[in-house]
């Protein structure tokens, strides 16, 4: 790994932003080597195999799974139904009892057109909201939260009016909460302000986050639909304990509840490809959730060390060619630990769904953090690893480095901002679908449609709409939330190397209590001009691989100096200009 200290001036020629030498960026924009190349063939064996089974699946399926429909197998003529054997009834047998026609598909499709537009439109406003008018997106953030608890209250006051005051108190305590963390809730609007300039200045970060997104079902649709051949391999046979009658009827041996004569048996094989399948689908999730994070951590981190009124373009895409390119493999050493930890916390909740006793519960808590912890260190990994380039362990061990020299401690900070996010994001969704569900019913009544069918169209559009809405904003907010982490990280590393490269981020993050340890930082200094700097620690730490140096234990406080004030503590060096960083040397 190179040093980003020494001087490079061919790798850095030509970069916006970036001076002669390295020194001028935290960023590395040297040719990066290709890292963790292991788990990146591994990933893709694994692809091709899911693959290749899944043409094995299409090639062996049964042509006539088609016509076994339910009443094909109701008939203990087409199969032996005295025989005791034993089969997995397909989903292609059952009919929906709900059946809306072609003609409210042609008209719902323009609705869930309108949606996603809609959505679109909603979720550019709401970022200019952020990064306008934070506050004001809390204030509605909080004000949905409330009413949420008071609407559910009214719903089921004349069912349940104990449960109806038990909503109010939810309602009233949720307010008294969001009043104790009114400091707090202005503080994490600034922060979700400035990440969503950063997001504006690299207009590009979007379009690339989505278009991960439809690689990722590129590379998902192939592994499905082999799932889906899959189970169509078999032959139909004789359902297990079942007693047919005279009229060809079967019925349960145990409950005498009419069931199938028959079942579609799948061969051996399909159950333990399934599950092989169902574990690339998830890595491949994890796999695009590490590339969204990857993206956007280069692309901010570029934005975040450059001169300011720089342009931000080729950012993006040289974020995500180092994604594809060198550090690919990271990026599936990072989604494998982030599929196990899905897995294990899925069989967490099955374990609490038991209720096997406290000592599971006590187990399963444990477990939970652990998975929590794990999931945290992967995301502040894989953002180390988009400004260094380092292998997914390094980034990993310098980024726990990192957040435990800076860590804030106010907790609430790093909660609210993807709670409110999300649950912001949540509340229009509902209410776009509701609108459209309302009007798809109308519509359906002017046309004279029974009341019956209306109802279920209306439900139908506005459940559909309301999650094409909310699947929308929440993968926007969620861009927003990730950059708050990327621009913390930031922060962090500039904190190490006692500079002040965004003052807007330095001046919110001094406001924010800092954790205190051995190993403290110089203190934030308000200098007469209302700039920050710090106090210069005895040596800064080497990103490069050599790990953190010992620091000077100066007091970590925030100090603000009153004007004309001309003390400067030992090692204090000033707050540099934006305009002067690409020719700054400190």
């Amino acid at each position: 790994m190179y040093n980003q200290y020494e001087e490079c001036s061919s790798c850095t020629e030509g970069l916006p932003g970036v001076g002669t030498t390295l020194e001028d960026s935290v960023y590395n924009y040297d040719h990066r080597p290709r890292r963790d190349t292991a788990w990146a063939f591994l990933y893709l064996i694994y692809l091709a195999s899911c693959v290749g089974a899944g043409f094995y699946s299409y090639s062996h399926r049964n042509l006539n799974y088609a016509m076994y429909t339910e009443d094909y197998l109701n008939d203990g003529g087409h199969c032996n139904a005295s025989d005791n054997a034993n089969g997995i009834l397909q989903a292609s047998a059952l009919d929906s009892d709900v059946d809306l026609g072609p003609h409210y598909w042609k008209r719902a499709s323009v609705m869930f057109l309108i949606s996603l537009g809609g959505s679109v439109v909603l979720g550019l406003l709401a970022l200019h909201l952020i990064s306008k008018h934070a506050m004001v997106f809390m204030k509605a953030a909080i004000f949905f939260s409330v009413t949420s608890w008071l609407a559910a209250a009214g719903v089921v006051y004349q069912y349940n009016s104990m449960m109806a005051l038990i909503y109010i108190g939810m309602a009233l305590l949720s307010a008294f909460v969001y009043y104790l963390w009114r400091n707090e809730i202005q503080l994490v609007a600034k922060l979700l302000s400035v990440s969503a300039v950063g997001i504006r200045e690299n207009k590009s970060l979007v379009p690339i986050a989505v278009g991960v997104k439809f690689m990722a079902v590129i590379f998902i649709v192939p592994q499905a639909l082999g799932a889906a051949f899959a189970l169509q391999n078999g032959a139909v046979g004789a359902a297990a304990d079942v007693i047919p009658n005279s009229q060809g009827k079967c019925f349960d041996s145990i409950t005498d509840v009419q069931t199938p004569c028959c079942v579609f048996q799948n061969p051996g094989w399909v159950n333990p490809y399934m599950g092989f399948t169902a574990f690339g689908v998830l890595w491949t999730v994890m796999l695009a959730f590490e590339f969204r994070i990857f993206t956007i951590s280069g692309s901010l981190a570029q934005w975040y060390f450059m001169p300011a009124s720089t342009s931000t373009a080729g950012t993006t895409k040289r974020a995500l060619g180092h994604a594809v390119g060198p550090s690919f493999g990271t990026l599936c050493f990072g989604a494998m630990v982030l599929t196990w930890v899905e897995i294990i916390r899925s069989a967490i909740r099955k374990a609490q769904e038991r209720n096997d006793g406290i000592l599971t519960c006590i187990l399963a808590m444990f477990a939970s953090c652990i998975m929590t912890m794990l999931e945290q260190i992967t995301k502040f990994g894989t953002i180390m690893a988009a400004i260094t380039g380092q292998a997914f362990c390094d980034s990993a061990g310098q980024a726990t480095e990192l957040l435990v020299r800076n860590f804030l401690s106010s907790y609430a900070v790093w909660w609210l901002p993807p709670f409110m996010l999300n649950f912001l994001a949540l509340c229009i969704s509902i209410l776009w679908g509701t609108c459209m569900g309302i009007f798809m019913y109308v519509e359906e009544e002017n046309r004279g449609i029974a009341g019956t069918i209306s109802g279920k169209e209306a439900v139908v559009t506005g459940v559909v709409s309301a999650i094409i809405v909310g699947t929308v904003l929440m993968f926007l907010m969620s861009i927003v939330s990730d950059a708050v982490d990327v621009i913390y990280i930031c922060y962090a590393m500039d904190r190490d190397h006692q500079r002040v490269t965004r003052q807007q981020v330095h001046a919110i993050y001094v406001l924010i209590p800092q954790k205190n340890n051995d190993n403290n930082i110089g203190a934030a200094v308000e200098q007469p001009g209302g700039d920050f700097a710090y106090a210069a620690p005895q040596e800064v730490p080497n990103y490069g691989g050599n790990g953190p140096q010992t620091y000077a234990p100066y007091p970590q406080q925030y100090v603000a100096q009153p004007a004309g004030y001309q003390y400067q503590p030992v090692g204090y060096q000033p707050a540099v200009p934006y305009t002067d960083r690409a020719t700054y040397q400190g």
